[in-house]
């Protein structure tokens, strides 16, 4: 059965519903989540997209990301990919809202961060890997092009770091 997703407009209004393949490929405006998993030590896990993926095979991705699908809120779709992707769940923290635009698709953001250690239980379908990485690490791979990160990885990537710029570590043990 194909993926329903709800169909928004820009004030995040619901105009109509359609499956993910039909949204896409008219580039209609739909919700969509990402979720940073953060462990103690501020390291991002960051995920190895699968080879055969249709968009980016084999690009470094967010730890974890998807649609909203129709009725569902952002907070349910983030924890639900959260659980299908790595296996875990946990309390999520909203840190960001935005509007992506590419020419595959048009969406309403909601970033969260989940803070865990893991371990990961990978959704082999979707991702080849997943490990932690520094935010160093991370910003020295992509200045020194040592590595292919998605245009999502990379927006995502800035909104964490405005976010802890502003709001403080999230993942701190008291």
């Amino acid at each position: 059965m194909a993926d329903i997703l709800d169909i928004v407009n820009d004030n995040d209004q619901v105009i109509g519903k359609a499956s993910r393949d039909y949204i896409h490929k008219n580039v209609l405006m739909h919700r969509g989540v990402i979720v940073w998993v953060v462990n103690s030590k501020g390291e991002l896990a960051v995920e190895k997209r699968a080879t055969h993926r249709l968009y980016f095979p084999g690009y470094y991705d967010v730890s974890v990301g998807g649609q909203v699908e129709s009725g569902e809120s952002y907070e349910a779709a983030a924890e639900r990919e959260l659980k299908e992707e790595l296996g875990l769940n946990g309390r999520l923290h909203l840190i960001s809202s935005y509007d992506e635009f590419s020419p595959q698709h048009k969406e309403k953001r909601r970033i969260y961060v989940c803070c865990s250690e893991g371990p990961f239980k990978p959704e082999n379908r979707e991702m080849k890997t997943v490990r932690f990485l520094s935010k160093d690490k991370i910003q020295r791979m992509m200045d020194k092009k040592e590595a292919e990160f998605t245009p999502d990885f990379r927006i995502a990537f800035e909104k964490y770091l405005e976010s802890e710029a502003k709001q403080g570590f999230l993942c701190a043990i008291s």
